[in-house]
Formats: structure tokens, sequence, C-alpha cells
């Protein structure tokens, strides 16, 4: 079997990536080429190769990624001017790039694993003859979708299937009016390996991820709460609007309990001590979060998470045995969770109990979240759903194809 891995154009695909989808990629490639059903999978993606298997042919769109590019590129000030302008516009020429080099290139698949969020290259979909499979790692309200679906492209396609990350995501397709073959979701995984389970923790928490107003994953609020309890916390956050970080987070950097640093310039080893000393993950998303690798990381390494009952984090966390759930608002409670405030005041509830543990409790709560997550989310279980899904759709469309 050939097949094809699409993945996003904001970050390289490697294990080093700030990408959530690039990351997995990377971990779907390397999990693929163990497999005896697959004799060559084609990577499309930015940067350079970082895959070791020769099963494994990596077509580079960018040799670097696409911020970096327009910073460092000479004529682009020169020419254009305005790099963050330039940044959407490049991200859709690399959609139809993509979508170029997929044609040409007669490799001849057998299936695309579609982990792009581009409409551009979505738009373009229904020309490519080889059945695709699309993960959602967006909402289905994002433009990637809509776009599409408004010009007919997703109808007109019989053989693109659509794997939601959650159920909570599948839900909020059955309830739109987007009509797309979806099929039962697969939780994300991570592979194990690099993240070192520690029993015991040092004494601060932790945020880590994009920090965005578009794709806001609560930085502020953690912050604040912080701030509140007089609390430490290791804040990681990889810059993706400036203008965001400028007015709302980096007035409150220079409080003494907040560490800031900025993850464009941390290496893998150096975030994964920092997921495995953490006293706990504060997460507290304020959009509805499709899956969440960061709290798999976290729960790897036995570190607990607080996070708000967004997107997936009821069925990713378990509520006072992996960490604690939190109702963002009084207006927006999804559960009855232990912590019973709402908003800030639950999530420094949350941090309070975790401190006033007794030591062997809490012990016990960081081994409950690396059994969970070896349980329930490995690569190794969820590249074993999507091998059964793809052997399924190519039988399915060689029987269409033979009547």
């Amino acid at each position: 079997m050939k097949i094809a891995l699409l993945s996003n154009f904001d970050k390289e695909v490697s294990s080093n990536t700030k990408g959530g989808s690039e990351f997995f990629t990377f971990l779907q490639a390397n999990a693929l080429s163990k497999s005896s059903l697959f004799e060559e999978i084609h990577v499309f993606g930015i940067g350079g190769s970082h895959f070791s298997s020769n099963k494994i042919i990596f077509h580079s769109l960018l040799p670097f990624e696409p911020r970096y590019f327009l910073a460092n590129t000479p004529i682009v000030s020169k020419t254009i001017g305005d790099t963050e302008n330039s940044f959407s516009q490049l991200i859709s020429a690399l959609g139809a790039k993509l979508y170029s080099e997929l044609v040409g290139t007669q490799l001849n698949l057998d299936l695309i694993q579609n982990n792009s969020t581009s409409y551009i290259f979505n738009t373009l979909i229904q020309n490519i003859a080889v059945p695709v499979v699309t993960t959602l790692h967006t909402n289905i309200n994002s433009s990637s979708i809509i776009l599409p679906y408004l010009l007919g492209q997703f109808q007109q396609k019989t053989s693109h299937y659509f794997v939601p990350i959650a159920k909570h995501q599948l839900r909020l397709v059955k309830d739109s009016q987007i009509s797309i073959q979806y099929l039962n979701p697969i939780y994300n995984g991570i592979q194990l390996d690099p993240f070192i389970f520690n029993s015991e923790a040092e004494n601060y928490g932790m945020w880590i991820g994009r920090i965005s107003k578009k794709h806001d994953k609560g930085s502020k609020e953690a912050i604040l709460a912080s701030i509140k309890l007089q609390k430490k916390l290791h804040v990681l956050g990889f810059i993706e609007e400036s203008s965001y970080f400028t007015e709302e987070i980096q007035p409150h950097i220079s409080n003494p309990n907040i560490i800031f640093i900025n993850s464009s310039k941390t290496s893998l080893d150096h975030k994964l001590t920092e997921y495995k000393n953490a006293k706990y993950l504060l997460y507290p998303i304020m959009w509805e979060e499709p899956f969440g690798l960061v709290f798999l990381e976290a729960m790897a390494s036995g570190t607990p998470v607080i996070a708000y009952a967004r997107g997936s984090v009821p069925e990713v966390i378990k509520d006072g045995e992996t960490g604690f759930i939190v109702n963002s608002s009084e207006e927006d409670k999804r559960g009855d969770w232990i912590i019973k405030k709402t908003g800030i005041e639950g999530l420094c509830e949350a941090v309070e109990r975790i401190y006033a543990m007794p030591e062997e409790e809490y012990h016990q709560m960081r081994k409950n979240c690396r059994a969970h997550v070896e349980k329930n989310f490995t690569v190794e279980r969820m590249v074993d759903q999507y091998e059964s899904l793809y052997k399924e759709i190519i039988e399915k469309n060689k029987n269409s194809l033979a009547r």
C-alpha cells in the first residue's frame, strides 16, 4: 500500500515542532512505517526530513517555517513589506503548491491522509482520484471546511471521509448544517517514550502553547489565577499574535510568580523537563479545543491537568483522578464537577486542592495520569484504528471501481 500524509504548513514536521497537527503527522508517519501493510509513505510538509525509516519519503513544500522564511528573505520586505499580511497569502500559496506537487508526482497512491487545514487544498480535493481521509484537526466552523463546502467541493467527491478526533467534535459536526461523510471519532495519541514519568514534583504550575486570540488556550486566565494565588507558574509560550501578547500577556509577566519562557527558543528536552517537574498543568482553554495534545503530554509525565470544561476536556481528563475540570462560568456549566466554583475562582480552588492533597493521594493522582494515557491515548492505539480504517476504505474503493 502506498499512501500520502499531508501536513499543515505553519510549522515543520518533526519531533520538536510547535505545531499540533504537524506533530500528529510526524507521529503518524513513524508509527505507520512500522506496519508491513505500507510499502511507501509520502509526507508533504514544511522543513527538511526528520524521518529515519526508508519507507518514508519527505516532500518539502518550503525549507523553512513560513514566518521565518518571510522574516529572513530580503526580497519580501523590499517588495511586499507587510510580513503579517503576506503570511496568510503564503499559506494559501502553499495549499496550491501542495495540490500541484501531489498531482504532478504520479505516485500511484492508494489513499491520502489529509492533516492540512488549507481551504485552498480542500477546494481542489475533488480533482484527486484516490480516496481521501481528512482528520478534523480544526472545528467544523473553520473556513477550511466551510468555504470548500459552500462551493460544492466535498459533495462532488464521494470517496472523501472525515474523522473527528473527539466525541464533542462529532456532536458539533452533527449539529451543523454541513453534510459531510463523517466516521467514528479516533482519539489522538502520543509516543510515550520521550515522556519520563515522575512521581514527585516541584513547586510550580505550568502552561504551554501558542499565544493567540483566535485559538485562545487560556494563557491570560492561567496567569491571573496564579498571581491571585501567589503561586509560581512557568509559561512556555509561542507568540503567534504579537499584538495580543503585547496587550494582554506582557503586562502580567513582570509579576515575580510568573516565569515566561519563549518556547520558540526552547528544546524538546527542556519541554520534557518542565512537564515532568510541574506540580500541575493549568490550561483554561477559552475556545472549543478539538483535542489538545498537551493534556496527554502532561499526564504521560505524571502531571495532573486543571482545565476548563470546553471542547474535548471532559473526554480526556478524568475529574478528580487525573486532575480537575472547571466550568468556565456560571452561564456555561457543562457538568457537575468536583470543583464547584467557576471561572478564575474555580481555577484557584482546583490549584489549592492540588496543594492541599496528602502526599500519598497526590502521588496516586500522578500514577493515574500516566496509566490513563497508557491505556487510552498511545500513538500505537491511534494508528491501529487508522490502519483498519484505511484497509476498509481502500477495499470499498476497489469494489466500487470493479462495478
